[in-house]
């Protein structure tokens, strides 16, 4: 991941990234599992 601590803060406060930008954060952190909850 190559962003700046601001640039990765304002894409988060702003609701504004890409499917691939979570899967690359969740792989930082080392996630293995993510589990989706909706209203249906």
């Amino acid at each position: 991941m190559m962003d700046s601590d601001s640039n990765i803060r304002n894409k988060i406060n702003l609701g504004k990234f890409k499917a691939v930008f979570l899967l690359q954060c969740l792989e930082v952190i080392g996630a293995s599992s993510l589990r989706l909850s909706g209203a249906c």
